[in-house]
């Protein structure tokens, strides 16, 4: 699999693990007000995407077989760019 697609995976794989997880609050019934209630979506999903990338690199870092967490194991190999 080329590098470009890795990289998408990679990125895209905690995104929707962060949207899953606001989705699966939100049907567990917690109530925010409806004038935070976007607002405090969007944080809450970029945040929990965010910690969920930083914690899977971090592990993948001790325990490489956990980097399949972020979709694929394998890391993109970008090129330099020639000047």
């Amino acid at each position: 699999m080329n590098d470009f697609i890795i990289g998408h995976i990679r990125t895209w794989v905690p995104m929707v693990v962060g949207f899953g997880v606001t989705w699966l609050a939100r049907n567990l019934n917690v109530v925010i007000d409806e004038t935070t209630s976007a607002e405090l979506t969007m944080f809450v999903s970029t945040a929990v995407s965010g910690a969920y990338y930083l914690a899977v690199r971090i592990a993948a870092e001790k325990v490489p077989v956990l980097g399949v967490l972020l979709g694929y194991n394998q890391k993109p190999a970008y090129l330099e760019a020639a000047n």
